[in-house]
């Protein structure tokens, strides 16, 4: 599947999440104004008040989310290709899956998401275990 880089870099995150343990449906997509450009992953191509993805983690009475960066379009056009990217997801190849992932710029950010995420509480199984 094609992906852009927003979309691909939101569902590498969904996807490291389920390999963490955690179940799809705790898993969500939040459009938000980002307040803080720097503390997003694309932050180069991203600036304060620009309409951002965010993938959210709600599980075990925790929260976390991952600021991806700026949508550069409108909430409904990524809303439907967010959707058909999770459809996708849910079906594809695993070497689909890890070609996504060994282009993703999250792969590399992995374990400071799961030391913010141990700081919060979460706990969950090890990483492509």
């Amino acid at each position: 599947m094609k992906l852009d880089e927003v979309t691909r870099e939101s569902l590498a995150l969904h996807w490291a999440y389920q390999k963490m343990g955690f179940r799809s449906e705790d898993i969500f997509m939040e459009l938000a104004l980002v307040y803080d450009a720097s503390r997003v992953l694309l932050h180069e191509k991203t600036k304060d008040g620009d309409l951002g993805a965010h993938v959210v983690l709600k599980a075990q009475g925790l929260e976390y989310t991952g600021g991806i960066g700026a949508i550069g379009r409108s909430g409904e056009d990524f809303e439907k290709t967010w959707l058909e990217a999770i459809d996708w997801l849910k079906t594809a190849p695993e070497k689909e899956l890890l070609e996504v992932w060994a282009q993703s710029k999250v792969r590399t950010m992995i374990p400071s998401v799961v030391w913010a995420m141990q700081q919060k509480g979460f706990r969950f199984k090890p990483f492509l275990s």
